[in-house]
């Protein structure tokens, strides 16, 4: 009996330690899922703020987007508007030639008129001298 209570005093202690070193390890997991969990925890708050980060971003480029498209169709106007006063121009221009060769024609139209009123008046003047003279004599 002796023994046997030897037996069962040696079972018992080799019960405790093994339940300490089971408790030891369980402590260590447990833990170990602890910091699991608040890992996961951290990561799942991070992954919200990503998220979140990512919506605000997108929503910028949506309206970065609409605004470019403004700002082509903007440019077309733009562009056709150029198009249309370079059209302008040039017509102005072609029409501006065209008055200026009209101008130059009628000045020297008026050149011509004026010299050939100069010497009619010349002969009048001449005329008149010889009537004077005819009439005087």
């Amino acid at each position: 009996m002796k023994n046997d209570l030897q037996c069962l005093q040696h079972e018992l202690v080799s019960l405790r330690s093994e339940i300490s070193s089971k408790v030891k390890i369980l402590t260590k997991g447990c833990n170990a899922h602890e910091y699991s969990r608040s890992q996961c925890s951290a990561l799942r708050v991070d992954t919200n703020r990503v998220r979140s980060e990512l919506s605000e971003k997108q929503h910028k480029i949506e309206q970065h987007v609409c605004i470019i498209e403004t700002l082509k169709s903007t440019l077309k106007g733009v562009e056709r508007d150029s198009s249309r006063l370079i059209s302008q121009k040039n017509t102005s221009d072609e029409t501006k030639g065209f008055a200026i060769v009209q101008l130059n024609d009628r000045t020297k139209e008026l050149e011509v008129l004026y010299e050939m009123a100069k010497l009619r008046l010349q002969q009048m003047e001449e005329q008149c001298r010889v009537f004077k003279c005819s009439v005087s004599v």
